[in-house]
């Protein structure tokens, strides 16, 4: 009967009840009801020897499994197999190829000869041998382990290990016996032994160290543990070799309980050993870190910071927020060992715990609360221990046309200030009723009524109690608003519609007990809340654009908007003792433009009418082009209107650009132009392969000077360090670690 299918020269087909599957790739256990089927020039079925033998062009399919080759024997009684010639195997995102295939479908081990492949997703191999031991260990005999492609000489190959042995465990490790790393196939450094990851999923394992010199901190080698203790938490453990500092030890613990339940905490602790010259007057560092006469000295300065965020959710929906930050004072560990500016230039330290409940238009919040200043010197701490506070928000009172707005509090503030402690008890009720009349086309009227009562425990000198009573009225007018569409072809934009909203305000706060008022500790705006007799005016322009996206399909943003307001005091102008302008508050002057989805100019500015001076002028402007780069410019101007001396004139500005193969370049700089100097310069140059990266790092401060260098080898992990400013750097992306 199977004569005549060798007898047949064109190609045969059978359908075999037995399975196959390739050997060198992850597969399943076999069952009865799954079927191989084997295509092949022709097809012998030895049935007293258990074999079938497909010659020419095999071609066996089993799932997602392929196996080509020359000729293909599998004995069906032990599952031996062996395929010759031109070998393939590829399926589930892996692919082997070699010169013979020797396997056994059943306990799914198997050895190719003189073998190259891939797994996904960056793992490219050789070897004169290569034998699947499991079905995620490979085992490799005089081969080489690389994430580049092989599409280049076999000698150009940008990196690659070579080892005498190689045992593999996919997203685990590989093992490396004798093994020599090579660059474009020359020989750079040789290990007796060495494990290197071979994995994209978290696991626990040593991370590569970061390496780079500052002038503060001398040489520095940072060194991390990381621990996969579970599917949701994780561990980091570092200990860092600062030359000039000492030993810096981190802990970074992160959680996942549920999806709302999460956390993290963050440590960091050195004691200082940085070495100071004593002998001379300057106290300056000496190159050698002695004092002069040979002898190390220290500062022996404690550094530590340790901060938790927990985050989760309660029945019914309620938020609740830990956070304990805790970090020395006076020359503390953010300013010492932070890159960020903004936590360099932190103040204090918040801790705090809260529970928040929000429904449509009401909040309930309790909050304790802890602040305590970081500078040398007496406490300065500040709490609220605790607070409770619930709001209302404009919320329609049943079958009227009236609405309720109401704020109200109750918080036993704490103070330790220069060693005066405070203790104050504070109640705070502030309903406000609204009745919008819209009757009028384009047009709102909104009165208000309204009173605000705070009752103390005590007063600043008397401590005695004391209560305030306010009258509250205003009305705000609204509209009409004006608009006009008009056509426009520019770019994408097809349409532009033009709003211009004018809203005019009158508020009215009647006077108090000026003795009180006088007499109270001031904690927050609660207690600076006071008599006001005041108008309101503000014009905003809007420009809405319609652009289109694609065939029918359109889309409308805010391209610009334009805002003026200013107030006047009717109690300051009746006042014939100060000066009638002075009745005027600033103006302010706001302008945000977004004509093009890559160009972003935005001003702010307040312009005093009584000093005829600009008092704050500020302008953020940021250019990106895809494939090009980006430009940032950002202003910072602020001066006394009245004597006309300026306080802060900032500039910060950036480019980057990724257009050269294979490049990227970017420089950052912020120049305090009041005093004539860089406060900082950042310099970064990236080159960008298939397969690896090198990165050059530099950045210069008055007091420092830190530059890094960091390899990056996709799929194995980065050696040195990385550094970006996140105050910045917008343009092509960053990260921040604890420390530096």
């Amino acid at each position: 009967m199977f004569g005549r299918f060798i007898l047949k020269r064109f190609r045969s087909y059978i359908f075999i009840l037995f399975f196959l599957t390739a050997l060198l790739l992850p597969s399943k256990t076999f069952g009865d009801d799954k079927q191989t089927n084997i295509i092949a020039d022709e097809i012998v079925y030895k049935k007293v020897e258990n074999l079938i033998i497909g010659k020419g062009s095999v071609d066996v399919r089993y799932e997602e499994i392929k196996l080509l080759g020359d000729r293909i024997e599998i004995n069906t009684k032990t599952g031996d197999g062996i395929a010759i010639g031109n070998v393939l195997v590829e399926g589930k995102g892996s692919r082997i190829s070699g010169k013979k295939f020797l396997f056994n479908i059943y306990t799914e081990r198997g050895i190719m000869f003189d073998a190259s492949g891939f797994a996904a997703p960056f793992f490219y191999f050789s070897g004169d041998m290569v034998e699947r031991i499991a079905e995620d260990r490979l085992r490799i005999q005089q081969g080489k382990i690389t994430s580049c492609k092989r599409d280049c000489p076999e000698d150009r190959v940008p990196w690659e290990f070579k080892s005498k042995t190689s045992n593999v465990q996919i997203e685990q490790f590989a093992k490396l016996q004798h093994p020599s790393f090579h660059i474009l196939g020359f020989p750079i450094l040789y290990f007796p032994y060495a494990i290197v990851p071979i994995k994209t999923k978290r696991s626990t394992g040593f991370l590569f160290p970061e390496i780079g010199s500052s002038n503060q901190d001398g040489f520095f080698l940072n060194n991390l543990f990381f621990w996969a203790i579970n599917d949701y938490m994780d561990a980091t453990i570092g200990l860092d070799y600062l030359r000039r500092r000492g030993t810096r030890y981190n802990f970074q613990f992160r959680y996942m309980l549920s999806e709302d339940t999460f956390g993290q905490f963050d440590g960091a602790y050195l004691k200082d050993g940085e070495f100071f010259n004593q002998s001379i007057e300057q106290n300056s560092i000496l190159f050698d870190g002695t004092d002069g006469s040979g002898q190390k000295t220290s500062t022996g300065k404690e550094y530590y910071i340790a901060k938790l965020d927990h985050e989760q959710i309660f029945k019914h929906d309620v938020k609740g927020l830990l956070q304990i930050d805790i970090e020395n004072q006076g020359e503390n560990f953010s300013r010492e060992f932070m890159n960020d500016l903004e936590l360099r230039s932190r103040r204090d330290a918040r801790s705090f715990l809260s529970l928040t409940k929000n429904w449509e238009t009401r909040s309930l919040e309790f909050i304790t609360e802890r602040i305590e200043g970081l500078q040398e010197g007496p406490d300065d701490i500040f709490g609220r221990l605790p607070s409770l506070t619930f709001t209302i928000s404009d919320e329609k009172i049943k079958n009227t046309p009236l609405f309720l707005k109401m704020d109200s509090s109750v918080v036993n503030f704490f103070q330790d200030k220069d060693n005066n402690k405070t203790e104050v008890f504070r109640g705070d009720f502030f309903p406000q009723i609204s009745l919008p009349l819209t009757k009028l086309p384009w047009f709102t009227i909104t009165p208000k009524v309204g009173f605000r009562e705070t009752a103390y425990s005590e007063q600043r000198e008397t401590s005695k109690e004391a209560t305030r009573e306010f009258f509250v009225a205003g009305t705000t007018f609204q509209g009409p608003t004006y608009y006009n569409i008009f056509n426009a072809n520019i770019g994408d934009i097809v349409k532009v519609k033009h709003l211009i909203e004018p809203t005019v305000s009158y508020d009215y706060i009647s006077d108090s007990d000026d003795e009180i008022n006088d007499d109270i500790n001031v904690f927050d705006s609660v207690d600076s809340f006071g008599p006001q007799n005041s108008a309101t005016y503000s014009l905003t322009n809007r420009i809405l654009a319609k652009e289109e996206l694609g065939e029918g399909e359109f889309e409308t943003r805010q391209i610009l908007k334009f805002v003026i307001s200013n107030s006047y005091s009717i109690n300051v102008a009746r006042d014939t003792d100060v000066p009638w302008k002075r009745a005027f508050s600033g103006i302010t002057l706001s302008l945000d433009t977004n004509i093009f989805r890559n160009l972003e100019f935005n001003v702010d500015t307040n312009y005093n009418i009584e000093g005829d001076k600009f008092s704050t002028v500020n302008s953020v402007f940021r250019y990106s082009l895809k494939d090009l780069g980006y430009v940032d410019l950002e202003t910072r101007f602020s001066q006394d209107a009245l004597t006309g001396i300026t306080d802060t004139r900032y500039y910060i500005g950036g480019v980057g650009t990724d257009y050269f193969k294979k490049w990227e370049f970017e420089y950052n700089i912020r120049y305090d132009d009041l005093d004539n100097k860089t406060d900082e310069n950042y310099f970064r140059a990236k080159y960008k392969s298939q397969c690896w990266a090198l990165e050059f790092n530099l950045l210069d401060r008055p007091d420092e000077t830190q530059f890094f260098f960091l390899v990056s080898l996709v799929g194995i992990g980065e050696i040195g360090k990385g550094f970006s400013l996140s105050t910045l750097q917008r343009g092509l992306g960053s990260f921040e670690r604890l420390g530096r």
